[in-house]
């Protein structure tokens, strides 16, 4: 019997092909997204999970408030500054402090840049490379999940002069994991200085604590002494594993007020940085246990996930498995006219209505089955193509694959019985006397399927709405006027004056400057002005005056006779609430005279909305923050000039490898993660744009087995092929039409929020919804079309007929 069923299955799959193939593209689509996002979640969720005691081990983190009652909690779609940063860093003296005085923090170690792969330059065999170099103190492996490929790990980290390195770096460089004798030359400052390697690991994949190579912390010579010197130079990070039975809130809460009473001093030092109020903390200390640092989008580590792609994704892929599943049985209802009558006959002939019932579960079990190979067949292409466009690690090995297969297989299955439920039902309620005579367009309600369709274009529109806005906001701030020259600009990562002069001596180049680390959006140095009463926060960009011609800057000067006076040229923003009638007499930052106005400049990203006001000081005596060297290479020949500049630069620096970025490049950087969510919902606009159309296929199925005589009836009076569409869609066009004004208005609401988080952003005009509507109405109308044709074109004689 079970045989002769799945017989019946494959016949119906062949005989309903558009039907079939609808069904099985919807479920494969739905299906690859779900087990994608069980990947993509499971592996976020498991991240750090595997170090030994990891239950116990925290990473010490502190926040450090602007303003009272600032609101920690993180919010979705809420992508602005918050005035308050979260350090995973703390200063050498407060760590050992803690260590030696708080008996819950005395099993920790410190190390320095281990996960966030900041680069240095190493010497292996004669060639120079950037590579990641961290330091630690010599437990820290204790702490962390590892897998021992070579040499002696407890002997290599405590000497200060051996090297742990990763299989990678070993592979990458050497060919081999055997490379016990080989030696790698770091270069400290300019200066190479051998170690030899002393033993090689390899780090899981789901590990915060990446090292490509690690040494002992004393050993390291880009360390300078003010590091671990000065309580104010919070520069290291810090791994605790509290004993058995001590929570992270109460160790947590101990160490705050060990650190408030002994440190007072300091923490009143930085509170006349902030708005704080006397009786409110400025610093917040929390041990944040090492499973949740993947997921915290306030603390800064290299291999940290977006919550709010993750959050994004897990939303909609639960809506997309429901919605799919009801798409489903919509379908298989649109389908149920045509087979009443072999229902009616095996019935007749003495099977049961459990046969019946397993009959469609059959049916549905095989298309779900089948729709879930090819969705993990489909994964298999899809993954690599996702990680590129989302900047995530998708961790698709075979058990998990197999996990989340399995456990989807045992969902299906269940999902399918009660499925086949429904048109059990349906059938066993209808006389078969009346079936026979040839009744087989028996009408269905649609009132349930109106209401779900309904639901799935608002959320289409929707999507629609907000892929173009954000997409056309990301191109606003891509390509939006700065105020600045661009073209041409390379940014190198040195400051030296004897770079700048050798660069300058060159004729392809036409311009070199120094200026500070911290332009366009990659980092903040501010300081607090009084203006008519009220605190006023500045940012300050050092710069040499190359630098004002090097960007073609538009300056207003109120004085130029300022020879090597330290002074200021503010924004015109700042210029504005100073009041320029006040400005000549106005003193910013360290008491630097206003001697400009820079007109129609943008220094910071767009993302940026709480740091309007700024001041660029075109002769800082602080050669230390001059970090980079600005050059412009001349119109026609970058080519040469990025030959001409590898040239110098390995000249002067033979032991350094050369780092430089294109200025557009280096800006565009602020912006890659709204880049990674805006590809993340164009993504997901496409699935659900998909689905919503499979649950009007559904619906316009539906209508028109209901209307099959009238139309036959119709037709045969003389009904043209335009009647008959607008009998059979005009619902359907209404629900289309309601679904756009229910969305508009929404989806307004939501995007106004979205884009007041840009201090610079597009307006909401109403092209953006009708271009929406327009492309939701056309994908719609090729999918009405479906239906529509095939019952406008068939023999009307077909239709009405009774046997």
């Amino acid at each position: 019997m079970l045989r002769n069923y799945l017989k019946i299955a494959f016949r119906n799959f062949r005989k309903r092909k558009l039907n079939s193939f609808v069904i099985v593209t919807g479920m494969v689509v739905s299906l690859a997204f779900c087990l994608l996002m069980f990947l993509y979640v499971d592996g976020a969720l498991r991240w750090d999970q595997s170090h030994p005691d990891w239950e116990r081990t925290h990473l010490y983190t502190m926040d450090y408030f602007q303003q009272d009652d600032v609101d920690t909690d993180f919010s979705l779609f809420d992508f602005s500054e918050k005035p308050f940063t979260r350090y995973s860093l703390i200063s050498y003296i407060h760590a050992r402090d803690f260590m030696e005085n708080i008996p819950e923090l005395k099993e920790s170690t410190l190390f320095y840049d281990i996960g966030t792969r900041w680069k240095s330059d190493v010497k292996i065999n004669g060639n120079v490379f950037r590579e990641a170099i961290s330091s630690s103190d010599d437990n820290f492996l204790d702490f962390i999940d590892y897998k021992w490929v070579a040499g002696n790990v407890e002997e290599a980290m405590k000497d200060p002069k051996t090297l742990v390195i990763s299989e990678g770096l070993a592979k990458r460089h050497f060919g081999k994991v055997d490379v016990l004798d080989e030696t790698i030359q770091v270069i400290f400052k300019g200066e190479p200085e051998e170690f030899k390697i002393g033993a090689v690991v390899d780090i899981p994949q789901k590990s915060t604590f990446k090292f490509d190579i690690l040494m002992n912390l004393m050993a390291n010579k880009n360390i300078g002494d003010n590091l671990f010197r000065l309580q104010s130079n919070v520069s290291f990070q810090m791994l605790t594993r509290l004993p058995h039975g001590v929570s992270a809130e109460s160790a947590s809460e101990k160490l705050q007020t060990y650190f408030e009473k002994k440190y007072a001093e300091y923490i009143e030092s930085k509170r006349r940085w902030t708005e704080v109020s006397p009786g409110n903390p400025v610093f917040d200390i929390n041990l944040v246990n090492v499973s949740d640092i993947h997921l915290d989008p306030h603390i800064k580590m290299e291999s940290n996930a977006k919550i709010q792609h993750i959050l994004l994704v897990g939303l909609f892929a639960v809506v997309l498995l429901v919605v799919s599943g009801i798409n489903y049985l919509l379908i298989s209802l649109a389908m149920l006219s045509g087979r009443i009558s072999e229902i009616s006959i095996r019935r007749i002939s003495g099977a049961q209505k459990s046969h019946v019932l397993l009959q469609f579960w059959l049916e549905n079990a095989l298309t779900l089955i089948i729709s879930l190979l090819m969705a993990i067949c489909v994964l298999q292409f899809a993954i690599p193509f996702i990680e590129e466009k989302t900047e995530t690690t998708i961790f698709s090995t075979f058990p998990q694959l197999f996990k989340a297969g399995s456990f989807l297989v045992a969902v299906l299955i269940l999902v399918s019985l009660l499925i086949s439920l429904k048109p059990t039902r349906l059938i066993s309620r209808l006389k078969l006397s009346d079936t026979l005579k040839g009744n087989k367009t028996s009408k269905l309600k649609t009132g349930f399927v109106n209401w779900m369709v309904t639901i799935q274009f608002i959320l289409c529109f929707g999507f629609i709405i907000t892929g173009l806005v954000m997409n056309n906001q990301m191109k606003y701030m891509l390509n939006k006027d700065l105020g600045f020259d661009q073209e041409q600009v390379i940014i190198v990562r040195n400051g030296s004056q004897e770079l700048k002069q050798s660069l300058l001596s060159n004729p392809e180049f036409s311009h070199a400057a120094r200026a500070g680390g911290w332009l366009f959006g990659h980092g903040l140095m501010t300081f607090i002005n009084k203006v008519d009463g009220k605190d006023l926060e500045l940012i300050q960009y050092d710069a040499e005056p190359d630098m004002l011609e090097l960007l073609d800057l538009d300056i207003e000067w109120l004085d130029t006779d300022y020879g090597d006076e330290l002074v200021a040229i503010v924004n015109e923003k700042a210029a504005d609430l100073i009041g320029r009638e006040k400005l000549a007499e106005t003193k910013v930052g360290m008491r630097q005279r206003v001697v400009g106005i820079i007109h129609n400049t943008d220094f910071q990203p767009f993302t940026v909305n709480n740091y309007e006001y700024y001041y660029l000081t075109p002769n800082t005596r602080e050669e230390r923050r001059l970090r980079q060297t600005f050059v412009k290479i001349q119109a026609g020949q970058m080519q040469a000039g990025l030959k001409k500049l590898e040239e110098v630069w390995y000249d002067l620096y033979p032991n350094n490898a050369l780092q430089y970025d294109f200025l557009d490049e280096y800006i565009s950087e602020n912006y890659d993660s709204y880049l990674v969510t805006t590809n993340l919902i164009n993504f997901i606009t496409f699935l659900g744009v998909v689905i919503s159309c499979l649950g009007l296929f559904a619906l316009n199925g539906i209508i028109a087995q209901n209307k099959l005589k009238e139309i036959g009836i119709r037709k045969i009076l003389g009904a043209s092929i335009g009647q008959i569409m607008k009998l059979l869609n005009t619902r359907v066009m209404l629900i289309l039409s309601i679904s756009a004004l229910i969305a508009i208005p929404i989806t307004h609401e939501l995007l106004s929020d979205w884009l007041n988080n840009f201090s610079a952003h597009i307006s909401l005009s109403w092209y953006y919804f009708a271009i929406a509507i327009i492309i939701g109405l056309l994908v719609s109308l090729s999918v009405l079309m479906i239906h529509t044709i095939k019952a406008a074109t068939v023999n009307p004689a077909e239709l009405i007929k009774e046997e």
